[in-house]
């Protein structure tokens, strides 16, 4: 018998195809490409997240200054209802060639359907400070995950997550993940992240015998090959 296990918390760090570096690099060894394998805004769109979220599951979505205004239609393409915004501010950040210096991140916090579930509790700020040293690019500050524990209620996941805490389950390509991706490749030239058709428990599910090449914008196929099915238990 299938079991799809959901969560009433999910905080979800989507890798966005962002340059490291303004229209004028300002640091000779600054690179200029990211770390890690990103995805286009459709593919991120696509992921499947009514899947594995209760109705009311509290939405933590990470995004960036570029990205803040489609990240409002990245929720509702998800299903997810709009409920606040979470700045992050930070001691040191990206500069353009002019102007201000983007010290700060953004948390968008929605609900997926309604109602809303309860927070565990009232009174806290709704931004974070982080100023404790230096993480590794994207790597999000261990205040938020503590505040998320206090307010936002279990099951819940870390979807792309850099780091495996305890309580909660993971996915992404660097932890050792908690969930069961189902590979389904896509046949188009673009894949997309569809949804899956069947699970069997405990077996091993092959992949199309004669996946496509990837085109030469699909520079993420882990992550693209992963994403095409449901996040399973």
């Amino acid at each position: 018998m299938e079991h799809h296990k959901k969560y009433n918390t999910i905080v979800i760090d989507p890798p966005w195809n962002i340059s490291m570096t303004g229209k004028v690099k300002r640091e000779e060894n600054r690179s200029e490409t990211l770390p890690y394998r990103t995805m286009t805004i459709e593919e991120i769109k696509n992921i499947p997240l009514k899947n594995i979220a209760n109705i009311g599951c509290h939405v933590y979505c990470w995004t960036t200054n570029k990205m803040l205004h489609e990240t409002f239609h990245i929720l509702k393409s998800w299903g997810v209802n709009f409920h606040l915004v979470m700045p992050m501010v930070k001691p040191s950040g990206i500069a353009p060639c002019m102007g201000y210096v983007f010290a700060s991140e953004f948390v968008i916090l929605g609900f997926f359907g309604k109602p809303m579930q309860k927070f565990n509790k009232i009174g806290k700020l709704n931004w974070i400070k982080f100023f404790n040293g230096a993480n590794k690019h994207s790597s999000k500050p261990d205040e938020f995950y503590k505040l998320v524990e206090e307010m936002s209620p279990v099951p819940r996941i870390d979807i792309f997550a850099r780091n495996k805490r305890k309580g909660w389950d993971v996915f992404g390509d660097e932890v050792d993940s908690d969930v069961q991706l189902i590979a389904n490749p896509s046949t188009s030239a673009t894949p997309t992240l569809a949804e899956p058709k069947e699970f069997n428990m405990g077996d091993k599910v092959s992949a199309s015998p004669t996946p496509k090449s990837p085109s030469a914008t699909s520079h993420h196929p882990n992550i693209q090959r992963n994403l095409r099915g449901l996040l399973q238990r």
